[in-house]
């Protein structure tokens, strides 16, 4: 089993104001076919790649250049942007994630797959980025999509760098399933986005108990090992 890579070439060809309006009135087979496969990836994987994304090969150079040089600098040049508890954007020396060291820059990810239960790497792949569905994903599309459990593996073979782009609400959103069939119920309750991070944050700096997951908001369904 392989994570699925998908061309959204098909996507690049309209601008940032335009593109909603063709994906909601897919008349073309190409974006018709992209919109389904995006379905597949996230409810089945929770993961996938993109190709054909439009961003040219010399910028990401440049960025990887950037990260590299940013972590030659002396270690007190970057102590002056320490991540905190209350926020998770800087430089960290002994970062704990889930109250355990978490390397930065050596491993590979891999994806527990959802049917087969069963874990699947997904290694980098040049000219692709690896997209995640996140927990409020999930929330909102009331468990048709997935925030998969995943996991790092650590590699001694060369240095890696991830750079992640978290794509999240505003801090006053209040997070609900958005229901959209009759007699469908939400499997969640509401709560608040900047509070639920707050909460995760806080946890990757101390020891406070069960870590705070969207599991602790069901109320209907199972609860996926993901989110327990």
């Amino acid at each position: 089993m392989d994570v699925p890579v998908i061309d959204i070439g098909a996507l690049m060809r309209f601008s940032d104001g335009e593109v909603d309006t063709a994906l909601l009135d897919a008349k073309e087979e190409a974006l018709q076919q992209i919109i389904t496969n995006v379905r597949d990836a996230a409810s089945e994987w929770g993961f996938f790649y993109i190709a054909n994304h439009g961003l040219p090969q010399h910028e990401v150079d440049e960025f990887q250049e950037s990260m590299r040089s940013f972590f030659r600098l002396p270690v007190e040049t970057k102590r002056t942007i320490l991540r905190t508890a209350s926020n998770n954007r800087g430089y960290v020396v002994d970062e704990l994630t889930k109250n355990k060291t978490d390397w930065k820059e050596c491993f590979d990810f891999a994806v527990l797959h959802r049917e087969s239960q069963t874990w699947v790497n997904v290694p980098p792949r040049k000219g692709t980025y690896t997209i995640n569905i996140g927990d409020m994903v999930q929330v909102w599309s009331n468990d048709k999509f997935i925030a998969p459990l995943h996991r790092v593996v650590a590699s001694d073979k060369a240095g890696r760098f991830s750079a992640p782009f978290f794509y999240n609400p505003s801090n006053h959103v209040t997070v609900e399933p958005i229901v959209v069939k009759e007699g469908e119920v939400p499997n969640y309750r509401p709560f608040n986005w900047r509070q639920y991070q707050l909460n995760r944050y806080q946890g990757n700096y101390a020891d406070v108990g069960k870590e705070n997951q969207i599991g602790d908001f069901k109320i209907h369904g199972p609860i996926d090992v993901a989110n327990a």
